[in-house]
């Protein structure tokens, strides 16, 4: 019998949080297995219920994804994931000229095409989390202009962006306006002002 080995950090694309889906290269090995009738339905995790099989609907593998529906806390050696959602993905997202509200992410990496001119990213949105209200704290965003446009960062912008937690802090008080051609922005999540924060800039 094969064994499936409990790691999952190498080539792989890794989401904790509130909606977590964990997309590995699983990893397997000869080995014996033991004995006993497997707890719960087909493909879900067996865990030690009372010193019998049981099996959570909440995490299940289907071939070589695996998926849930649960918030997931790590400890041991001052590793601790608590509601942060990372997809370690190359997205393409198709931004038009001028406002962009409430562009729609699924990754932490994003790729900018499509502006022929100038444009603005004026708010985010994070939809895996959508049933918790939005993005939580610490989810990282990135964007990089691949197009030959420079790209503004819009500040609260409380015309177009009517949904407020989707709206940015650049801490500059101001809009911020990046080379033209490449560059790129990083956001965070600040769960307490229930923003976008602009962290850094390329």
């Amino acid at each position: 019998m094969k064994r499936l080995l409990p790691i999952l950090l190498c080539g792989c694309i890794l989401a904790f949080g509130p909606s977590i889906a964990v997309l590995a290269q699983l990893i397997t090995s000869s080995g014996g297995g033991g004995g006993g009738t497997p707890g719960g339905s087909n493909t879900q995790f067996q865990y030690n219920n009372s010193g019998a099989f049981g099996g959570t609907p909440n995490l299940t593998l289907g071939g070589a994804t695996i998926a849930g529906g649960l918030d997931l806390w790590m400890t041991g050696r001052n590793v601790i994931v608590e509601k942060f959602v990372f997809f370690n993905a190359n997205n393409a997202v198709t931004l038009a000229n001028g406002n962009n509200v409430n562009i729609t992410v699924n990754s932490s990496y994003n790729r900018i095409t499509g502006p022929s001119a100038v444009f603005n990213v004026n708010c985010i949105t994070f939809p895996q989390n959508a049933a918790y209200g939005g993005a939580s704290a610490g989810e990282m965003v990135v964007f990089y202009n691949a197009v030959a446009f420079a790209m503004t960062i819009k500040n609260e912008d409380t015309t177009n962006c009517t949904t407020a937690a989707n709206r940015i802090k650049t801490l500059t008080g101001a809009d911020v306006t990046l080379r033209a051609g490449t560059s790129s922005a990083t956001f965070y999540y600040d769960g307490t002002d229930a923003r976008w924060i602009l962290t850094g800039t390329n």
